[in-house]
């Protein structure tokens, strides 16, 4: 069980950076991004009125905004394996986070200059059936910051946040982008914009090998 009790737990608003330096007090070499949501309420006010299908992603892109990898629920880990995917959860049921993705910054492919974190609906439900949602950065166990994620909407993706490189430290940024996708490759462009400006030439949408979408049973 994560206890928030351990020191005060910053909460970012959108498009709000944040140094990861500054927030733990020193420099880190390893955080986790844990994403929550729960299903909206029925009519006769229980929870359970239909679970939430969503999926947790993460995109790592280069210095000019082009993908360099990405995990997901069929890829749980990037192929330098600094990044690694809890699993797929298709309920949203229970309490705490949903989804996490762990991530060893030291040993990041190099090439990597930000990670966006994203949301999708493999099977096309709205954020309308959602009571809420949020995203927490760790470091271990203790969450250095949260962000409330914007409310219900006839969106099927979101952009949720990123973590950009700055020099020998990595910020954090709320992003807060509602989008459509079923995948994480869907939301490439969305999440190459919310990230930018880019030092060089823009992104020009995914180019890698061709994708398996297919969810494995």
């Amino acid at each position: 069980m994560i206890d928030l009790g351990k020191k005060p737990v910053l909460s970012l608003t959108k498009g709000q950076p944040l140094s990861l330096t500054k927030a733990a007090g020193r420099r880190l070499s390893r955080v986790a991004i844990g994403l929550a949501w729960d299903p909206a309420p029925s009519l006769l006010g229980w929870f359970g009125g239909g679970s939430v299908d969503l999926d947790a992603s993460c995109i790592c892109l280069d210095g000019r905004g082009q993908v360099v990898d990405q995990v997901w629920f069929n890829q749980l880990h990037s192929r330098e394996r600094a990044i690694h995917h809890s699993g797929d959860n298709r309920t949203g049921d229970g309490g705490g986070d949903d989804e996490t993705i762990r991530v060893n910054l030291e040993a990041l492919d190099p090439r990597i200059a930000a990670l966006v974190f994203t949301i999708t609906s493999y099977t096309g439900q709205t954020f309308d059936r959602l009571a809420g949602s949020t995203c927490r950065v760790y470091e271990g166990e203790q969450v250095l910051a949260q962000y409330a994620l914007p409310g219900k909407g006839s969106h099927t993706a979101l952009v949720v946040a990123g973590l950009r490189r700055q020099g020998d430290d990595w910020e954090a940024e709320a992003l807060g982008i509602p989008a459509n996708g079923r995948v994480v490759h869907d939301l490439v462009d969305q999440a190459s914009r919310g990230m930018g400006p880019w030092t060089a030439q823009s992104h020009r949408g995914y180019t890698g090998p061709a994708i398996n979408d297919r969810r494995q049973p």
